[in-house]
């Protein structure tokens, strides 16, 4: 169920991604989204969520990573709060570079349990070329 789920919202934001496309010729880059320690509410309401966003450069010119942007869409036990960071570093052919986002998780339930599903959005750029790439992950 949860996989049919994320599959869902993979298709909707496909549809919903605004802005121009990755220019021909430039590969995809690989992007890795990962928690970067467990969230851990407490008697609390909210509670500190490191994201690490691993950006790697596959295509055969510099890209310039602009803005890397999170929330997590779809949750009902918790949510992150939406953060947006910019970045502006560019990453050579071959290379990677990792983007940390301090978030803060926010909950109504005593001892959530679902798992985090992460929306990240990365503005790129390469000479004149501007584009966004969207990644869904769900632990």
């Amino acid at each position: 169920m949860h996989r049919a789920y994320s599959l869902l919202m993979i298709v909707l934001l496909a549809g919903c991604a605004s802005g121009p496309a990755r220019p021909d010729g430039i590969a995809s880059p690989d992007i890795s989204v990962n928690l970067a320690h467990p969230i851990f509410f407490g008697g609390s309401s909210t509670a500190a969520a490191t994201i690490d966003v691993e950006i790697r450069n596959r295509a055969a010119v510099p890209i310039t990573v602009r803005r890397v942007e999170i929330d997590s869409p779809g949750m009902v036990q918790y949510t992150l709060r939406r953060e947006s960071r910019m970045v502006n570093q560019t990453i050579q052919p071959g290379e990677a570079t990792t983007v940390t986002i301090a978030a803060t998780a926010i909950t109504r339930t005593a001892m959530p349990s679902e798992p985090l599903t992460v929306r990240t959005l990365i503005e790129l750029r390469s000479g004149s070329s501007r584009w966004r790439e969207i990644r869904l992950r769900s632990e």
